[in-house]
């Protein structure tokens, strides 16, 4: 089984390894941007000011979760099924952020804010509860301080 995610809101379902796929519902229209299933049944997506949807039935329906921030976020990730990572922000903005969720994604903590200039944190790999990496899309002239 299989899940893509993309604008509007758009979800996407496949059970047979991308022969068909199925249009599922959501409770947005934002552009999601990304999607991480801890287990067969329990996954998330997050996407544009600051959407984060769970769903618990392997992705045939889909719930918003409150994440407290407008910010556009572009990954998420989970090193353990309650300990999860969502990051973002836009080029645009001094700071970057950062989401954390230490109880399976029903709250999500008061971001953090990573200082960086004319970059966005695109990409969040949890390795452990201790270990995060963290990958940025720079342009030119950047920096970025954490």
């Amino acid at each position: 089984f299989g899940i893509a995610v993309g604008n509007s809101g758009t979800v996407l379902r496949t059970t047979n390894a991308g022969g068909v796929w199925s249009i599922q519902p959501t409770p947005t229209q934002l552009r999601l941007n990304s999607v991480y299933m801890v287990s067969s049944s329990v996954g998330f997506s997050a996407g544009y000011t600051g959407t984060i949807l769970r769903t618990t039935d392997g992705g045939l329906s889909w719930q918003q979760i409150s994440t407290g921030t407008a910010a556009d976020l572009w990954d998420i990730h989970f090193a353990n099924p309650n300990l999860g990572i969502a990051v973002g922000g836009t080029y645009s903005s001094p700071y970057q952020i950062v989401l954390r969720t230490t109880n399976a994604g029903t709250t999500w903590s008061a971001p953090y804010f990573v200082t960086a200039s004319r970059c966005t944190l695109k990409t969040v790999f949890l390795v452990s509860s201790l270990e995060i990496r963290l990958k940025s899309e720079f342009v030119f002239g950047a920096r970025a301080f954490v």
